[in-house]
């Protein structure tokens, strides 16, 4: 904890005006509880909108602004996911993982980039807006070396407050350390505010289409398939992201993918009939993945 806050107190007091990335996920929430019960500090929120969030995303952030008397930004990327993800890659395996599965499949046809997701619907956005307001600093709620493996050699090389030349404002990551079990522990003893889709079972609040750990056991399109059947089959089907999970479980073009499909009955047939074959993107699922 005490490192925490000196990270909050340095980074406000260093570097003014700052401002919480608020997502409206448990990480953040703790990030913004921390920041308005333990400091002085009254930094303003920013939501991005990345069109990739549950339903009442938008509502739930607004209410916890106003629950801690939080001066709230809320902005959009302009351009759709779709778009971003036929011209840049798929969210799918993690950016590590992401980058060695390209490697070895290029000539697959199939694009797989989740750094670029989050950095056109997401971080870039929310720097360019950052910029323009003159703020110096933002506060995130990643959990630094506790995330992916990139991650934890970001925060071990560069530190927990970090500088972006190209935005020209700093980052700060106060949560560098917490586990989930951490975090959990620390929403309930202060009872802080939860997104509805917790309550329908979901087991993170972020991108909901993301396949950034899907790989896992704890994979999002099962979990959603099983709370969120609307948002799973619109993912699925309408967009036809099944056609991209088989390809990259299987290791095989898009072309196959929808040939063998097609003897099934469809993609649509096939998510009706077969709904777990999108569970993974690797069979058996890898163990033990907490995000």
């Amino acid at each position: 904890m005490k490192q925490t806050l000196d990270i909050i107190n340095r980074s406000l007091a260093e570097h003014a005006p700052g401002y919480i990335a608020f997502s409206g996920g448990t990480d953040s929430t703790v990030l913004v509880d921390l920041v308005y019960r333990l400091t002085s500090h009254r930094p303003t929120m920013l939501y991005v909108d990345a069109q990739n969030d549950y339903p009442g995303t938008l509502e739930h952030v607004c209410a916890v602004s106003a629950h801690y008397g939080a001066n709230l930004h809320t902005i959009r990327a302009r351009k759709t996911i779709l778009q971003q993800w036929t011209r840049t890659g798929w969210p799918m395996l993690g950016k590590l993982r992401g980058r060695q599965w390209m490697q070895k499949h290029r000539g697959l046809g199939v694009k797989v980039d989740c750094s670029s997701c989050c950095d056109a619907m997401k971080t870039s956005p929310a720097r360019q807006y950052a910029k323009a307001q003159g703020w110096q600093c933002a506060l995130t709620g990643v959990r630094g070396d506790q995330d992916d493996c990139l991650r934890r050699m970001r925060t071990l090389l560069d530190g927990t407050v970090t500088w972006n030349r190209t935005s020209r404002c700093w980052t700060a990551a106060p949560l560098t350390g917490w586990t989930a079990t951490m975090i959990n522990r620390y929403s309930q003893a202060h009872r802080l505010p939860q997104h509805p889709a917790r309550a329908r079972g979901a087991v993170t609040i972020g991108c909901i289409w993301c396949g950034g750990g899907a790989q896992y056991t704890a994979s999002c399109y099962r979990v959603l398939r099983r709370t969120a059947p609307d948002l799973w089959r619109r993912f699925i089907v309408d967009m036809r992201g099944g056609e991209i999970i088989l390809s990259v479980k299987h290791e095989v073009t898009i072309a196959t993918v929808r040939a063998a499909l097609s003897k099934l009955g469809g993609l649509a047939a096939v998510a009706d009939s077969r709904p777990w074959v999108f569970d993974f993107l690797e069979t058996p699922p890898r163990q033990n993945y907490d995000r």
